[in-house]
């Protein structure tokens, strides 16, 4: 931890106490997570698919990927998803400071990996960094630059998208909805080997788009960093999905969470029509 963060966090913890943003315990100013929750990222060294960073039972190498090579500090379970989430809040940025030293951690630990040339986010729309004041992706990156010493790129990728968020859509619909990510016409990144850093890594839409686009520049090897892998292939995991559906012009809002179902329906909606949710690919049936 630096000297100037050393300074912020102290004097931070005088007005607002500093918490673990995955369990809210109190915690001195100087650490990111309890001792309980840190032992997240202590996880088996085959947890992870080292091809596309998922864990090794919801493995999708074999769908073709942008991206060589993957890397993925915690599991997208809790304690874990409570920090993401906090981070998604903009609550706190203790999650992404500990995500980035274990990411940082990893990438020292491996030669080939050390070697890299920049360190690159996955960018956020202008109007969701303004809503919530920074983008976690470019934190966590951040972290790991001043870990490992590669020098972060922020400004490579730009998010012009105003539409849904990607944890709004099902499979399909995130891989269509990535269209906004671009790169300038003039970059050069012939022979570049990239670490492209994002928060979570889901369908893989987001990173496979965004290694797209860095290999169209030139870029030799692109390897994904991400705090959290998720279980499940979609968005949702199996006990907390949102989605929406049209039924005779109305909207039928569906939450899940922890085996409530809870229904929130317009009068004039047969609930005949709300048929079996099913988990794996987020769709109604």
């Amino acid at each position: 931890m630096k000297k100037r963060r050393k300074i912020q966090l102290f004097l931070l913890d005088l007005l607002y106490p500093n918490q673990c943003p995955c369990c809210h315990r109190k915690i001195p100013w100087n650490r990111y997570l309890c001792d309980m929750c840190q032992t997240l990222f202590q996880l088996p060294p085959d947890t992870f698919c080292p091809g596309c960073g998922k864990p090794v039972e919801s493995c999708f190498c074999e769908r073709g990927l942008a991206y060589d090579h993957a890397i993925a500090a915690a599991l997208y379970q809790e304690p874990a998803r409570s920090g993401i989430l906090s981070l998604k809040r903009a609550e706190s940025k203790n999650f992404a400071y500990a995500c980035g030293e274990v990411l940082g951690r990893m990438v020292i630990a491996d030669p080939e990996l050390l070697a890299y040339d920049l360190i690159v986010p996955v960018p956020m729309a202008k109007r969701k960094k303004k809503k919530r004041f920074f983008n976690p992706a470019e934190e966590i990156a951040r972290e790991m630059s001043s870990a490992t010493g590669i020098p972060l790129r922020a400004d490579l990728l730009e998010d012009t998208g105003t539409g849904a968020a990607q944890h709004t859509l099902s499979a399909k619909e995130r891989a269509a909805n990535t269209g906004h990510f671009q790169i300038p016409q003039t970059t050069d990144l012939t022979g570049y080997r990239i670490l492209l850093c994002d928060d979570v890594l889901t369908t893989g839409s987001t990173m496979n788009r965004c290694a797209e686009l860095l290999k169209s520049r030139g870029a030799a090897v692109v390897t994904a960093g991400e705090s959290g892998g998720q279980l499940m292939p979609d968005a949702f995991q199996k006990h907390s999905a949102f989605l929406t559906l049209h039924a005779k012009r109305k909207k039928v809002l569906i939450f899940l969470l922890f085996d409530f179902h809870i229904f929130l329906l317009d009068d004039t909606i047969n609930i005949d029509k709300v048929k079996k949710f099913r988990y794996n690919d987020n769709i109604m049936e």
